[in-house]
Parts: C-alpha cells; structure tokens; sequence
C-alpha cells in the first residue's frame, strides 16, 4: 500500500501519519456538511409566511424570501377588488423587502375557486422602489409597479401568473422570464424582457389593452392570438428596438379601432406565424407585422385584407437587408387601399408565396392583393388571380 504523502504545511500539521490524517479529514469532512446545511437552509426557508382567507373562502398563503410576518401583515390587504401588496408603503418595508422572491399560492376552500385574484403588486413608484427576484402567483394578476431602473440589477428575475388584466403594470428596467399561463388582457410596460411566454392570446378589449410595449425583447411565445380589440393600439406587441424571435400558434387579427392585432418591432429576427393574418373590419391599419428589417418571416397560414390598410407584412427601413419570407397560403386583398399587402422596401428579400395573389377584383388604383417590392428579384408565386399585382425589380 502506498504511503499518502502532504505538501507543507500538511505535513507538518500532520506529521505524515495516516491516523492523524483520517482525524483530520473527518473533521473537514462534519464541517463542510455543517455548512452546507446552513447554506441550504437558508436558500429553502422563507423569511415570512402569512396565511390570509380570500373574501369567497379560499386560503391564501404569501411567502417572501426576505422581510418578516409583521412586514407582510403590513403590506396585504384583502379588499373587494382582491388581494393588494404594497411592498413599499414605508421606507422600512421598502429596505426589508428589496429582492425578495415573492410566492402567492391558494388552497381551494368553502366556495372558493382555488384561484387568487391579486389586484396589485406595487414595488416601484416615485419615490420608495424596489427590485424584485422571482414572483409567482396562482392566479389573476392586475397590475404590477416595480424596478429602480438599474441596468445592472433585473427589475424583476421572473413573473409568473395566470393572467395579467390591468392598466397598467410598469417594470421600470430588465426583466428576466415573464410567464402569463392564460390571456394577457392588460397593458405590460418594461425596458428589456428576456423571454415573454403568453399561453393565450395577447387579447385586445373595449380600451387599449392587451398591449405589450418594450424596448427589446429575447424571445415571444403566444399559444394563441395577438387579437386586436375595439379601440386603438388592442391586441399590440411593440418593440421599439430587437425583437430576437417570436412564435404565434395562432393569428394575428385586427380589431375595430387601428393598430389593432399588430406585431411591430424595429428589428425582426425569426417570425412564425402557424394560422392566418387578418385586417380588421374597422380603422385602418389592422392586421399587421411592421418591420424596419427582419431575418425570417413564415406564415402558415393566408394574409387576408379587409378595410384599407389591413392585412400587410411590411418592411420599411430603406437600405437595410431583409432575409426571407415564406406565405403557406393565399394572399388576398380586401375592399380597402392597400389591403393585403406584402411591401418590402428593401433590396434582398427573398418572398414565396405558395398560394394565390388574389386582388379581389378590386382596381389597381386599390392595391388590393399586391407585392410591393421594388428592390428584389427573387420572388415566386403560386398563381396570381383577380388583378393581383406584383411591383418588384431594381
């Protein structure tokens, strides 16, 4: 058997004997495991837990990570419209609350419906404002007011909620993951988000709503619609700067008041669209995805035109490169100028249309069922029909 041997000091400690040796990492050993304890504990255990009875008899459970039960009995309020959270009400609740990791969580009781409403969670305003870890919530989300705007700090690491249906929440800075499991209804104001995941449809009301507005966004995921509703800027995602990629299982469809179900953004990465694009029966400008440039746009399904300038994928930043974009289906103009339109101003696209171009029979001086792309060559469609035009060439 070979002799274990130590570099100094080790050896000195240890006079190289194997006895002393074993002693010793023992004891390393129950240390490290004390600590590791600790250091587990500490990352399990909750700060504060308060339990509260939902106005319809649900038990309500609020855990924080950080602050006390007596902060948050300060901070809840069960009132008619739900559950409130100010967690910056005092100076002080603000300090004990800054980062924490905030959960809501319901056990369905009496006649509840196991799911909390949660009118507020309000971190952030003029004057005390916090940033927050990760929120989740086992139900209807309002609005939430949180971020000090430091670009170096996520406002907020994670939201998860069931749904999110009030004007309007405001993340004063970047966040991480923003899940919304069913419809997102209200209006979402942040700087950066890094993934937004809609298990519904982004879903426009009888106000503005179901509105996303950023500065840059990682990655979309809808499972349903972006459904424009009644008055302007329904049924928006706007993003002033990069939008990375963004899936829509379902449609994008206008709605009645303009810029209504639209996806706007200034840079496009890869776009999918699996059903159809829809001009709205109302104002005009519905039914869209506006670009300055974009890497790939697919639709499945057929960009369909209604009212003037309805139902259009556009591209608008002269001189710069657009990548491909893929129509599965028809495109059809509607009884509206400019209505079923796919214009792209700048040179480089590639444009298949597997389906028809379809003009309505309307007249040219219409534009319905047009290809607007006076900078590309490389253009195929399936058939053209009822004075559907192509303008394209350098």
């Amino acid at each position: 058997m070979s002799q274990v041997r130590l570099t100094p000091p080790f050896d000195r400690a240890l006079g190289q004997s194997p006895a002393r040796l074993r002693l010793f990492l023992l004891a390393a050993a129950a240390l490290l495991a004390g600590a590791m304890i600790e250091y587990l504990e500490s990352r399990i255990a909750p700060a504060a837990v308060l339990n509260l009875i939902d106005i319809d008899g649900d038990k309500i459970t609020v855990t924080s990570s950080k602050g006390t039960k007596a902060d948050l009995t300060a901070a809840c309020t069960i009132g008619g419209v739900g559950l409130d959270v100010d967690l910056v009400s005092t100076a002080d609740l603000a300090e004990h609350f800054a980062g924490t990791n905030l959960t809501i969580s319901v056990h369905k009781a009496g006649a509840g419906n196991g799911s909390v409403d949660v009118s507020r969670i309000h971190a952030g305003g003029d004057l005390d404002k916090i940033n927050l870890g990760k929120v989740s919530i086992a139900g209807n989300l309002g609005t939430i007011t949180v971020g000090t705007n430091d670009p170096l700090v996520p406002a907020i690491k994670r939201l998860k909620v069931e749904s999110l249906t009030g004007n309007e929440s405001t993340i004063s800075g970047n966040a991480g993951q923003i899940t919304v499991q069913h419809d997102l209804t209200g209006i979402l104001n942040a700087f950066n988000i890094s993934k937004l995941t809609i298990g519904g449809s982004l879903l426009g009301g009888g106000a503005t709503s179901g509105t996303v507005n950023a500065m840059n966004i990682g990655i979309v995921a809808i499972g349903g619609d972006i459904h424009g509703g009644d008055t302007a800027n329904s049924g928006l995602l706007q993003v002033l700067g990069t939008l990375g990629s963004a899936t829509i299982k379902g449609s994008i469809i206008g709605g009645f008041g303009g810029l209504s179900g639209v996806l706007m953004a200034s840079t496009l990465g890869k776009v999918v669209v699996r059903g159809d694009i829809q001009g709205g029966n109302g104002a005009q400008t519905t039914g869209l995805i506006v670009c300055d440039s974009f890497s790939s746009i697919t639709l499945k399904g057929d960009l369909i035109g209604s009212n003037q300038g309805s139902g259009i994928i556009e591209a608008t930043g002269f001189g710069l490169q657009n990548g491909s974009l893929t129509v599965g289906g028809d495109v059809i103009g509607g009884t509206g100028q400019f209505s079923g339109n796919i214009r792209l101003s700048s040179p480089g696209a590639k444009l298949s249309i597997a389906g028809k171009l379809d003009g309505n029979n309307q007249s040219a001086v219409t534009h319905a069922g047009e290809v607007f792309c006076p900078g590309s060559t490389n253009i195929s469609v399936g058939q053209m029909i009822n004075r559907g035009s192509i303008y394209a060439g350098v």
